[in-house]
């Protein structure tokens, strides 16, 4: 390929006269941003040099995380691109946000947004039965052999797991960012070793956990499911479509309170939405069950 020649007076007059930018005259040329630069350098055509951003360390931090603005917000404010803003958070060694905190609350796209009873209806529907992904899945041997084997690579002691939840009041979430396994694993090791959960979340409201009483046993379990003829009895599908048992639900939400009237096998998706309108659920199975 023969090597392109300009004129370093036709040169200077596109890129000192004109205003061009070296990659606008390499359009020009059908050439690279880098062989202009280098014609630039022979013929001894002084490079511009182009504005140099001066911003403070602190107003990049406070706008970032202060205010939660994006890179391309804080481009618009500075007048410059998202590229300079990026580098000066590389320089300051800021660290960037995670993809979850910037999508948190009103920068989420579905802020504010509600699901009709509809589509409530529609995606549980599309997820129910034949149509769950998991349906009719059966793990081989050597899957469960596999699973076996992860489960017991998980060697963390019961005095560091205690001290990590309790002394250092970690959440599971946390204790397996840490050590570098599953929140999943994490909770059947806490399982394990019979350490109680301290709290849980029940919509969006934290409350003590207590554990189930002995009473509340696969017996009784299957005795509730046998009465339920092994149907939810809000969706009324069965355990033969679902391909696992049902869960048996507290209709008052008290585990201590383990009575039959008090007890309705529900599939995992109905179950699922027990944790919501809490009053309005209890009224409702209450009647169902009377």
């Amino acid at each position: 390929m023969s090597r392109i020649k300009i004129e370093k007076e036709l040169l200077e007059s596109l890129y000192l006269g004109n205003g061009y930018t070296a990659k606008e005259i390499g359009k020009i040329f059908c050439v690279s941003k880098g062989t202009i630069l280098l014609r630039l350098k022979e013929h001894k055509i002084p490079t511009k040099v182009y504005r140099k951003y001066i911003i403070e360390k602190e107003l990049v931090i406070a706008l970032y995380y202060g205010n939660g603005y994006n890179l391309k917000e804080i481009a618009d404010i500075f007048g410059c691109t998202n590229v300079t803003i990026r580098d000066k958070l590389i320089e300051y060694n800021v660290p960037r946000r995670s993809i979850s905190e910037i999508s948190k609350g009103k920068n989420n796209h579905f802020y504010g947004y509600h699901h009709t009873k509809e589509a409530k209806k529609h995606i549980g529907d599309a997820h129910r039965g034949k149509n769950n992904y998991m349906y009719g899945r059966i793990f081989t041997t050597e899957e469960r052999e596999k699973m076996s084997k992860d489960r017991k690579k998980c060697k963390i002691e019961k005095e560091l797991l205690e001290a990590l939840y309790f002394g250092n009041n970690y959440t599971i979430e946390k204790i397996a960012e840490l050590t570098g396994f599953c929140p999943a694993t994490i909770f059947n090791k806490m399982n394990e070793y019979g350490i109680e959960r301290k709290y849980v979340f029940w919509n969006n409201i934290l409350t003590p956990y207590t554990s189930y009483p002995l009473e509340f046993n696969n017996s009784l379990r299957k005795r509730i499911r046998d009465r339920d003829n092994h149907t939810c009895k809000e969706c009324n599908i069965t355990e033969d479509e679902l391909g696992y048992k049902l869960s048996v639900h507290h209709i008052d939400y008290n585990k201590q309170n383990s009575k039959s009237e008090n007890l309705i096998s529900l599939c995992r998706s109905c179950h699922s939405k027990t944790g919501f309108n809490r009053k309005d659920w209890e009224k409702y199975y209450k009647n169902l069950v009377k």
